[in-house]
């Protein structure tokens, strides 16, 4: 990878992105996503009085794990928490389990939210499954879990907050200051919070790289052809900037 190359994700969204990249000074790296500690009251009840009918903990990506984390080790539950199956989704993710004290599996490494649906069925398909999640956001997994009728409480530990003025202005001058002739839009939030963070931006001057066909398809239709597409993973994503 030796081209400049904007990108606007959560860096514990991209994980898989940024634990991958053998040049990260190629990358300017400006995250629009940011997010703070949100609890359910209602899932942490329901968690903490009978922890043993879950016989699961999914954990999606490594910022919904952070959280959750804070959160056991608020509530000391860590003993409790040990005693499950826990499976992520990602190395990233597994690592930093294992760094807090939580045996980990990770059933295929760069895979999908069916990988771990698939290893889950192939342990038993009794129990019920916990899944760290975001307020606001329709996560892949617990709707896998959700079409086979399988149990599964998402238990929301955050959620998105709004940049502050600082942080507004200093991605402002950053990007105006900063040499890059790539941009990586990953998903389609990313693209309308790009046009709204850099309304001056001139999108038509950078070659953009598009994390999906999906976003693909929204480009083509706001008149920007991407140069190229990845498949909608952080693994495809990074192979994609890399062969730049």
């Amino acid at each position: 990878m030796k081209e400049n190359i904007l990108i606007t994700a959560n860096r514990d969204l991209a994980s898989e992105l940024f634990a991958g990249s053998a040049d990260h000074k190629n990358l300017l790296h400006l995250p629009l996503e940011a997010y703070s500690a949100e609890t359910d009251h209602e899932a942490a009840v329901q968690f903490t009085e009978k922890p043993d009918a879950f016989e699961f903990v999914l954990h999606g990506n490594l910022l919904n794990t952070r959280y959750f984390m804070e959160w056991v080790n608020q509530e000391g539950m860590l003993q409790s928490l040990q005693n499950r199956i826990h499976l992520a989704c990602d190395a990233p993710t597994a690592s930093y389990l294992e760094s807090e004290g939580i045996p980990a599996i990770l059933p295929k490494r760069g895979g999908k939210p069916i990988d771990v649906l698939e290893f889950m069925l192939r342990i038993t398909k009794e129990g019920a499954s916990l899944y760290p999640a975001r307020d606001g956001e329709q996560e892949e997994l617990p709707a896998l879990l959700r079409e086979l009728d399988l149990p599964v409480l998402e238990f929301i530990v955050c959620r998105e907050r709004t940049l502050s003025k600082s942080e507004l202005s200093n991605y402002r001058k950053r990007a105006a200051k900063e040499d890059f002739s790539h941009i990586l839009i990953h998903n389609q939030g990313s693209f309308t919070r790009l046009r709204t963070v850099f309304p001056q931006l001139n999108l038509k001057k950078f070659r953009i790289i598009s994390g999906s066909p999906g976003v693909t398809n929204r480009l083509i239709e706001e008149g920007l052809e991407p140069v190229r597409e990845a498949d909608g993973t952080w693994v495809s994503i990074r192979e994609t900037i890399t062969d730049l």
